[in-house]
């Protein structure tokens, strides 16, 4: 349809305006003349006879009524013309996005990478994922990473397997999202599903001397420019400073290497005092290290023990 705002538009209502106006003074000066007819007397080759005509008034109402369908007739063909022009570009910004979408797709995935993660494909087309952040992400489900005493890979169906047997203990739920989850079976069937997320990437962490799976990093893209991240160690493996060795080691080289991310989002529950020790201790190091600064939120519950605490990090321009 036409945009009112159009002058197109404007100019079309003018002269159709008018031309009603024009048609019903016309109209209204005729009508008091119906019921009789024009006669008048033409001659021919010296005689007469009566004939009936049309008056000059009656011709410009017909030429009015014509003009006016004319413009109604060219505004339907203008709509059609531009409704279909519409669903052509339309179609065509489809296929050029589709078609792109699937290049960048087949130009980033190799064999390799899909037998690590089937889901990884589906990766790209997630609306928090860019393609440099995907490139390198890439390269963490290829080569996994190391520090003295630790690595981490993409989380393998061998890798949940073992891990499940963590989620017997009560303290794995206690301050999360899986409070619902404590026994092995269940622990196994949350960690698949947590798999098969686009929008994370679940990296398992073990100790490198005996391959032992202890723990996960979790690294989330929920929004664009934005990178979660959770984690968690098994109980018997706690108070040996590999999350401190592990997750500020990683987290600072993932987190500064997206040049497309600019905030690190933690979020915790506010008694979780050795989760809130060790996000403090983070940042804190980050800070230290680059250019950056972090603000706590607090988003309040009617019982304030179940209250969460967000920490953001952003990086400064």
């Amino acid at each position: 349809m036409f945009k009112k705002k159009s002058i197109i538009y404007k100019t079309y209502m003018f002269m159709l305006l008018n031309v009603n106006i024009f048609c019903r003074k016309i109209g209204g000066g005729r009508s008091g003349r119906r019921g009789g007819k024009v006669n008048y007397r033409v001659s021919y080759g010296g005689h007469s006879e009566n004939s009936e005509g049309t008056s000059l008034l009656d011709k410009i109402f017909l030429l009015a009524r014509i003009i006016k369908n004319i413009l109604n007739i060219l505004c339907i063909i203008f709509i059609v013309l531009y409704s279909i022009g519409t669903i052509s570009s339309g179609t065509k910004k489809n296929k050029k996005n589709n078609k792109k979408k699937k290049e960048i797709e087949i130009n980033s995935t190799d064999k390799k990478l899909l037998k690590l993660d089937k889901y990884n494909k589906k990766r790209l087309n997630f609306a928090g994922i860019d393609k440099d952040t995907y490139e390198i992400m890439n390269s963490y489900i290829l080569n996994g990473y190391e520090t003295k005493r630790l690595k981490v890979n993409l989380t393998t169906a061998e890798d949940i397997e073992k891990l499940g047997k963590y989620f017997d203990d009560i303290e794995m739920s206690k301050y999360t999202v899986t409070t619902e989850i404590k026994d092995e079976k269940k622990g196994k069937e949350y960690l698949k599903k947590c798999n098969q997320r686009l929008e994370s990437y679940y990296f398992c962490i073990k100790k490198k001397d005996d391959n032992e799976p202890i723990g996960q990093i979790n690294i989330k893209f929920y929004q664009p420019e934005e990178m979660t991240i959770s984690y968690w160690i098994g109980k018997c493996f706690r108070r040996n400073g590999y999350m401190s060795e592990i997750g500020l080691n990683f987290t600072e080289e993932v987190f500064f290497k997206l040049k497309n991310i600019k905030k690190l989002i933690i979020y915790l529950a506010i008694n979780n005092k050795a989760s809130k020790a060790y996000v403090e201790k983070l940042y804190k190091y980050l800070e230290s290290k680059h250019k950056c600064h972090y603000n706590i939120f607090k988003k309040s519950e009617d019982n304030d023990d179940n209250s969460t605490l967000f920490y953001i990090l952003e990086k400064d321009e």
